[in-house]
């Protein structure tokens, strides 16, 4: 059972109902939904009509209250600092 789930999970929530499961990921920054069965474990993965932006990290994944709209939330790494210019001696 261990392997059968991906386990680098970052968020779990589920549907207003709690029909589905929703699943952000952060190692390979994605989001997925899985049915849900009675005792709220995963069932099967459900299939998205599209792709989803994940961005670079998938931070959290909630539903709107009237349970019509997903949202991942995503979040980027830091930028670097600027380099320094030396000069040529």
């Amino acid at each position: 059972m261990a392997n059968r789930y991906r386990c680098d999970a970052h968020h779990i929530s589920t549907d207003i109902p709690s029909e589905f499961i929703l699943v952000a990921f952060n190692n390979r920054a994605r989001c997925a939904v899985y049915a849900s069965i009675r005792t709220l474990r995963p069932g099967k993965q459900v299939k998205q009509p599209g792709l989803i932006d994940a961005g670079i990290f998938a931070h959290q994944v909630r539903v709107t209250p009237d349970n019509r709209l997903a949202i991942l939330v995503t979040a980027a790494t830091k930028a670097p600092p600027p380099r320094r210019k030396t000069r040529a001696r």
